[in-house]
């Protein structure tokens, strides 16, 4: 049996941020593996994503980077055909049924989380690990769910993965960088950046991706 942290986000584009973050809570809460989950926000234009293949594609080339962790670009939420978390966490639990997992989500979403669909349904099938986001800290403690369920927080991060469900703040560094602010650099015209952000640059320009080009509708070749 493994356990395995679900890292959903648009990573649109995937860049070192994403990683750094992974990195963090494969350690602190001790899991086997982060798995990267490519969703789309329902309330934006499809059009501003590249496709799922696409980011996938540079999230294996960031991936890389980072040899010793067990970091995996996951299409499953294309394979089940939802982004619904509720959806996606009952498909992978019944592809998966002898591994424990660990759903990860910003405190942005902890905020209004008592509005997802079956968001009562989703504390009771996995525990949940909340990674801090700037300006939601004390917003998403008084949230409605932190207030209903203070019964379920465990203080101690590495106790998640050992739990059935329950939910814990995770105390991560913010990002020091942000898909947008990439893709706006791009569309500026920048085009020379350092470290592995420029893999991830150069393949956006060679795909045409984020009009950059024609743009690229169909899966990469290998």
């Amino acid at each position: 049996m493994k356990t395995i942290a679900l890292f959903g986000g648009s990573f649109n584009p995937p860049h070192p941020g994403h990683f750094e973050t992974a990195s963090f809570m494969q350690q602190t809460l001790g899991v086997d593996e982060v798995w990267f989950l490519f969703s789309m926000n329902a309330f934006k234009d499809p059009a501003s994503y590249a496709s799922s293949a696409h980011r996938i594609a540079m999230g294996e080339l960031l991936a890389k980077h980072y040899p010793g962790k067990s970091f995996v670009m996951s299409d499953i939420e294309e394979t089940i055909g939802s982004h619904r978390t509720f959806d996606v966490l009952n498909g992978i639990k019944a592809k998966f049924p002898n591994d424990k997992f660990i759903w990860t989500m910003g405190a942005d979403n902890l905020e209004n989380f008592h509005l997802w669909e079956n968001y009562d349904q989703i504390i009771d099938m996995v525990p949940i690990a909340i990674l801090d986001r700037p300006g939601f800290t004390d917003r998403a403690k008084n949230a409605v769910t932190a207030r209903t369920y203070p019964h379920l927080n465990i203080a101690n991060a590495g106790n998640l993965a050992s739990s059935d469900k329950g939910w814990c703040f995770l105390n991560n560094q913010p990002l020091d960088m942000s898909s947008t602010i990439l893709r706006s650099r791009i569309d500026a015209g920048e085009r020379r950046f350092t470290g592995p952000v420029q893999e991830i640059v150069d393949y956006i320009l060679k795909h045409g991706l984020y009009n950059t080009g024609k743009a690229a509708t169909q899966a990469p070749q290998p």
